[in-house]
């Protein structure tokens, strides 16, 4: 597919919102594709990636308000799974083997508490690994993590991060599985005050692994993680920022296995990106120069994530929200940057074409491949417009080239 596909016309107004939900999924019969169209519907729709054409998009369960989307999964032996909704409620599992037939998908299944943002991956052995904020109505909220073997039921979740205080958390909280079956967990810690006496923001970036799908976790510096849940005194940060706001994207897997993060910093306009070394020290390469001189007074989008994939030789595809001013975009386009993980440098950087040359075109989902076969030219998927009660979004999905390349001069 050589050129961006509209999938839907009728998207709500954060139809292709969170980074930390994987939304297209691939299959030996062409890409899954899902969404949140503008009455809260979860979407989905296979793409033939050659022909360049999508099937008639079907609804596989009905949301209630716009963080209702779903994060699927491929497992090994084809099995598509969602986990779909909800906004600090309870989600519903649902998998498919033939995910082509609107009939084909399972019965619902509840799972979680008081949960919102998954983030799901599949391992090896076809069991998955979710992780998503918790938000009680009384005390602090966190992350809890649940896994369900192929065949097999859901663990009870374990709460395994709390916020170091009451208040909003935002916790970023992403999952990617390494070709090694290492579990890796980043997310944000917040900065809360009493009584909401200032607004909260992120200051920590924090990071954990399980070599055993969750059953023991250790410490990105290597200590084993002894006490659940995990606090803001335990970890040894990735990025610190005592004054925020420090905002993760995702989480990918380089072939060496270590993890590679996204980090935005709004207020300086900073993007970096975090890369672990065989020392288990992270290296910080600011490349917030890919977007200098682009357009005169535009920056770092201020309100949407930035994006990271990994392709097959061990680059980095970085996909940065770009507008005028913070804030819900009315003007904002998508730049795409090829990173050398070990140096930092900036091999090319390019728009994403804009389909409509008048709408922003934001809240990408970048593919995350499966852990053992990485794409080299993963898809990402974002939504063109600003919708309200009265006025649709458009969902697009675009194949980013297999080598960098020029694709519009913005």
């Amino acid at each position: 597919m050589k050129n961006t596909l509209t999938l839907s016309a009728e998207g709500c107004e954060r139809a292709t919102a969170y980074c930390m939900s994987n939304k297209i999924a691939r299959r030996a019969d062409g890409l899954y594709v899902t969404w949140l169209d503008r009455a809260f519907r979860i979407m989905i729709a296979r793409v033939d990636p050659v022909a360049g054409r999508a099937d008639r998009p079907y609804a596989i369960a009905q949301g209630y308000d716009n963080h209702c989307a779903a994060a699927l999964a491929a497992a090994p032996d084809g099995r598509l799974h969602a986990v779909i909704g909800s906004h600090c409620m309870g989600f519903i599992h649902r998998w498919s083997d033939e995910p082509a037939d609107p009939r084909s998908w399972s019965l619902p299944i509840g799972i979680g508490m008081a949960a919102t943002y998954p983030s799901l991956v599949c391992d090896g052995e076809g069991t998955l690994h979710l992780a998503y904020r918790y938000a009680p109505q009384n005390g602090r909220w966190g992350v809890q993590t649940m896994h369900c073997p192929r065949g097999g039921g859901w663990s009870w979740p374990l709460l395994l991060i709390q916020a170091p205080a009451d208040g909003y958390f935002f916790p970023s909280n992403c999952l990617a599985m390494g070709a090694d079956g290492v579990l890796h967990l980043a997310w944000n810690f917040y900065k809360t005050f009493p009584n909401e006496l200032a607004p909260a923001h992120p200051m920590v970036v924090a990071h954990l692994e399980s070599p055993n799908g969750g059953k023991t976790w250790r410490h990105t510096d290597g200590r084993e993680v002894r006490c659940v849940p995990v606090g803001l005194e335990d970890v040894t940060p990735v990025k610190f920022k005592g004054g925020g706001d420090v905002l993760l994207g995702n989480i990918a897997t380089l072939p060496d296995r270590q993890p590679a993060l996204v980090l935005m910093d709004p207020a300086p306009g900073r993007i970096e990106l975090a890369v672990r070394g065989a020392d288990r020290r992270w290296a910080l390469h600011d490349i917030s120069g890919v977007l200098a001189d682009l357009r005169p007074g535009w920056r770092l989008g201020g309100w949407d994530n930035a994006q990271l994939a990994v392709t097959r030789d061990g680059l980095l595809i970085v996909v940065i929200p770009f507008a005028p001013h913070a804030g819900l975009p009315r003007e904002q386009d998508l730049v795409l940057a090829w990173v050398d993980p070990v140096s930092g440098k900036i091999l090319r950087h390019a728009f994403v074409p804009k389909p409509a040359p008048n709408e922003p075109d934001w809240l990408a989902s970048i593919e995350k491949g499966a852990p053992a076969n990485p794409a080299d030219n993963p898809y990402v998927l974002f939504t063109g417009g600003v919708g309200n009660a009265t006025a649709n979004t458009r969902v697009h999905l675009m194949q980013i080239p297999q080598q960098p390349v020029d694709l519009t001069n913005g």
